[in-house]
């Protein structure tokens, strides 16, 4: 991955915007992929999808799905979960996330990692919070109002420019 990855240059940021269908609180966390539109209007970004499986169909009607750069024909098809997806966390800059394994996995591998969480997210997120005491390179943003993302995602499109600029 390290070598697939090397050739895109810029600042690389995976992106997954789906959890787990089965997961009874997934409706609360997953976040259309529609709303990553306004993060792809920032030049010299690349996006690389960390999503595999369901929610992978939403690309199909992706705005931008030209900008973003899908891997998952070839990602973690072997008998190792997860193997390839680290493989090109490791070579990442950053990885935005809503409350899934993906931004668990990240974090442990001490990615900067940026965690857009629900209103009433899971009791590890804390209520008020804008980091973790789990992960050190976790930054969290949260809705404030009910399932509304806009507000997140002006604040993450924000510090994105920001992240750029450094």
């Amino acid at each position: 991955w390290r070598n697939k990855l090397n050739s895109i240059k810029g600042l690389k940021v995976g992106i997954n915007w789906q959890g787990s269908a089965t997961y009874t609180g997934d409706r609360l966390r997953s976040i259309p992929l529609n709303y990553f539109e306004r993060l792809f209007t920032i030049e010299k970004i690349n996006f690389i999808n960390l999503q595999k499986g369901f929610g992978t169909e939403q690309i199909k009607n992706f705005k931008y799905k030209d900008k973003l750069y899908d891997f998952s024909s070839e990602v973690d098809n072997g008998k190792n979960a997860f193997e390839d997806t680290i493989g090109i966390m490791q070579n990442l800059d950053l990885v935005i996330s809503p409350d899934t394994s993906l931004s668990h996995l990240s974090a442990t591998l001490g990615i900067k990692t940026w965690v857009l969480l629900s209103f009433f997210p899971d009791w590890r997120w804390f209520l008020k919070s804008t980091d973790s005491p789990w992960y050190e390179n976790t930054k969290l943003y949260r809705q404030k109002d009910f399932n509304k993302w806009d507000s997140v995602f002006s604040t993450v499109k924000k510090d994105l420019v920001n992240l750029k600029n450094e």
